[in-house]
């Protein structure tokens, strides 16, 4: 199964993403098929299995290529425009891989829904730190490590003393186990501690907004919890979220753990406990995200996009 590019129209702000059971040369033949049927401007390129051949074929059909990366773990991009929003990307030689690419590195851009922009500019206009109750699971896209039952049976059986926090868990058909998290959590639904799933909730800000604490990998939604400015626990589950997870340290609005080789449950969840306790060190780090700055203003990349890809067509 593979998750196939993005097809973006000329305004690039509608995404429409297709998955497909396609193998990359009838990928390749359905992005000529389309490009020749003018229904595309470009296309981003979005995954760590998309090789520099498969990217070699989409170059030669003469499709305009953006490639979002965060790893430079690829012989050549091939590529018009690369994005890596990291950060560390501008130390990654880019230069060496995409040698003809217009390079947009850095934090300024991130690409975030509309959403997301709305909850920050909420945010730091007023907090609403004293409506937030929510502990927030969300164990990366699909919990490659199946870490989110472990962690749930591990944090029921705690003693929260009188502050049991209503448990809220995120997950998505990329999680192997789904089914059975949604069981789990329904046959252990206690009257003290409420346990809701959200499966494929594709707008994760109403949720981060009213949570006091979420767990997190220290993937894309870190950035999605910073634009909400909502504390967190950040767990590295892989090479390329440690940059990510050291910001936030920095910053002061996460506390990190690098899982990728010993993950310790019990570890965790006392910590999980430890921090929910902790309400002052909680409202500090949501300030951090507030009052202190205002971490992101909504960026021109739409226009940016277009302005780049005009130019590579005129050359």
């Amino acid at each position: 199964m593979n998750s196939f590019d993005f097809f973006m129209p000329t305004d690039f702000i509608h995404w429409h993403s297709t998955t497909t059971e396609l193998n990359h040369i009838e990928i390749a033949k359905l992005v000529e098929i389309l490009n020749e049927a003018n229904q595309f401007d470009a296309i981003l390129i979005d995954g760590y299995h998309f090789d520099a051949t498969y990217r070699q074929q989409l170059h030669n059909i003469g499709v305009q290529i953006i490639a979002y990366d965060d790893t430079n773990n690829c012989s050549n991009y091939h590529c018009d425009v690369l994005i890596n929003a990291n950060p560390n990307s501008k130390q990654l030689s880019y230069d060496k891989t995409a040698p003809d690419a217009e390079l947009l590195l850095g934090h300024q851009y991130r690409l975030f829904a509309t959403e997301y922009y709305a909850a920050n500019a909420q945010q730091v206009t007023k907090s609403n730190w004293s409506d937030r109750n929510c502990l927030t699971l969300i164990m990366g896209g699909g919990d490659s490590h199946s870490l989110t039952l472990p962690l749930l049976q591990t944090l029921i059986e705690l003693d929260w003393q009188d502050q049991v926090p209503e448990l809220h868990v995120v997950t998505t058909a990329m999680h192997a186990n789904h089914a059975m998290i949604h069981r789990w959590c329904e046959r252990n639904r206690i009257q003290d501690m409420r346990i809701h799933v959200h499966h494929q909730m594709y707008n994760l800000a109403p949720l981060f907004t009213s949570s006091k604490l979420v767990i997190s990998g220290a993937g894309g939604s870190a950035y999605e919890l910073q634009m909400c400015a909502t504390p967190a626990m950040l767990i590295s589950l892989a090479d390329n979220q440690i940059a990510t997870a050291i910001e936030a340290k920095k910053m002061g609005w996460a506390d990190c753990w690098d899982w990728q080789e010993n993950p310790d449950i019990a570890a965790l969840a006392k910590a999980i406990r430890s921090t929910w306790l902790d309400e002052q060190s909680l409202m500090s780090k949501h300030n951090k995200l507030t009052f202190d700055h205002k971490l992101f203003a909504q960026n021109n990349l739409s226009d940016e996009l277009i302005n780049i890809l005009e130019v590579c067509t005129n050359d």
